[in-house]
């Protein structure tokens, strides 16, 4: 075959392979090696597959360093102050009572016939032992501690009526108690918090005078002390709940008292039992 025929058959080839693509052109057993060394080169320069990366964790932002950390473990300490209303009742006398024989009763007679509805004030330092307590700085929770309360309460005396239409106006009465005793709070939330008390002390009571008036008595009436200035037991049994704001309180709550009764006065007998009254009182504390 002559050169000019082997060249036509070689220009007739790559007519007819670049009408197939430009992909399909080979020249001898290698003639696609290059194109395969690239195809390998798009390969490896893929980033990998998101599922076969590391993971890097971020640090904490810096708000997070900013943010006040809750005051758990310092002292709970509280310092509340609360009006209230209390009502006397129990026996005050059981039998009987005279005085001097002129006048005499023989009937039952309650507290609150000698004495009306008092009003008075409440003051009490609590120290918890635990961490939790209300209060945004707080955690919620149970805790208990020791509590010292001081109370002032002030009873109107009232009228009782005695044998042969003889009667008696009592004086008021006043009577300070000073207790100590255990106290627990459970704190439902940042804010609602609920408790209770159980406490021992004395109470002191005033000296009461009363005036004796009736037929068998002088004119304008007689008077003389009923109840001598007395210092006694006394005991507490209180419940309360509030609400917190910030670092002040609002609490509602109620108490029973059981109280040694006053002495009788010299020329006054009579039976009594234990002076009982039921508080209601309403307040504010603070608490660091």
């Amino acid at each position: 075959m002559s050169i000019f025929a082997i060249l036509l058959l070689s220009s007739a080839c790559a007519q007819a392979s670049l009408a197939d693509g430009p992909d399909l052109i080979a020249f001898g057993p290698d003639a696609g090696l290059p194109l395969r060394l690239a195809d390998g080169f798009e390969a490896q320069q893929q980033p990998p597959p998101l599922d076969s990366a590391p993971v890097e964790k971020p640090g904490r932002r810096q708000d997070e360093f900013d943010k006040p950390r809750r005051d758990d473990d310092g002292l709970l300490v509280n310092f509340g102050l609360k009006g209230r209303v209390s009502i006397p009742f129990g026996a005050a006398n059981r039998s009987y009572y005279n005085y001097y024989g002129y006048y005499y009763v023989d009937h039952y007679n309650s507290w609150s016939d000698f004495f009306n509805p008092g009003w008075g004030l409440e003051a009490e330092a609590d120290f918890f032992f635990g961490k939790n307590g209300p209060g945004h700085r707080r955690s919620p929770g149970f805790n208990y501690g020791l509590a010292i309360v001081l109370q002032v309460d002030e009873f109107k005396g009232r009228n009782v009526n005695g044998d042969f239409g003889n009667s008696l106006s009592m004086d008021d009465m006043s009577a300070t108690t000073l207790m100590i005793g255990g106290r627990v709070l459970q704190t439902l939330s940042s804010d609602f918090y609920y408790g209770g008390l159980i406490s021992l002390g004395a109470v002191h009571y005033t000296e009461v005078e009363g005036t004796f008036k009736g037929p068998l008595f002088a004119l304008g009436g007689t008077r003389d002390r009923i109840f001598k200035d007395t210092y006694t037991f006394a005991s507490n049994f209180a419940f309360n709940g509030g609400y917190r704001l910030g670092p002040i309180g609002l609490t509602l709550g109620g108490a029973l008292r059981i109280m040694a009764p006053p002495s009788e006065g010299t020329h006054f007998s009579m039976n009594s039992g234990a002076f009982w009254t039921f508080d209601v009182n309403l307040g504010a504390e603070i608490g660091f």
